[in-house]
This record gives C-alpha cells, structure tokens and sequence, in this order.
C-alpha cells in the first residue's frame, strides 16, 4: 500500500477562516503529519488528502485509486459530511474494500459536530 492514511472531509468544514491561508482539516492534517515525523521518525506517515489531486485527474477514479492503496482512513465526522455523497461514497468504499467492520483501527474518526447515532 502506498498510503498509510487518506483524509476524509467534507470540503465545507475546511473553509479557512477570515485571515487564515488553511482551513481547520487542513490544519489538523499538517499537524497530524509533524506528529507521526516525531513519533515514527524518518519521513513520517504518508498522509494522502485530495486537495493534492491535479486539475486533470478523474476525480472519482483518483478517489476510489486512493482509497485502495490507504491503510488508514481518518474521516472528520460533521453534518456536512453525512450529507456528502462523495463522502459516503469514500467511507464505504473504504469499508468494503478493508473489511474494516472487522478491524475498526484501521478508521478513525474526529467528531466536528454532534451527531445522532442512526445518522
């Protein structure tokens, strides 16, 4: 696998504040980065998020690409995101191709808002 973690977010929970060059997801996932560099030593973890994708990529087959080659998903739980089809779309394609119902450390999620379970 090529990726150790892919970032799933809505893109309207990481609009940057008044004055600020990144949005908060962005910023958590820099700082995740520096993180697991100190933990882990070397170059760290390979954190993929798809504000890297090109102008020209086919964004869902980049996606799905992605996703498969991710260990790990960390996914930034909000009402935008359940509201998400992409976002959906990311979760359970990464469920499915992980198993991860059998191995939850493979998912990690950041809760952003309050969310009904049943959601």
């Amino acid at each position: 696998m090529s990726h150790d973690v892919f970032v799933s977010y809505a893109h309207s929970d990481d609009v940057p504040p008044s004055g600020a060059e990144f949005g908060w997801v962005t910023t958590f996932t820099e700082e995740l980065k520096k993180l697991l560099r100190m933990k882990i030593g070397g170059q760290g973890a390979d954190v993929w998020m798809d504000h890297q994708l090109t102008s020209n990529d086919r964004v869902t087959d980049t996606l799905m690409q992605k996703l498969r080659e991710s260990r790990t998903i960390v996914l930034f739980l909000s009402r935008g995101y359940l509201r998400s089809r992409w976002c959906k779309d990311e979760i359970n394609s990464f469920l499915e191709q992980h198993g991860a119902h059998k191995n939850k450390e493979s998912v990690f999620v950041v809760v952003l808002d309050e969310i009904n379970r049943k959601e």
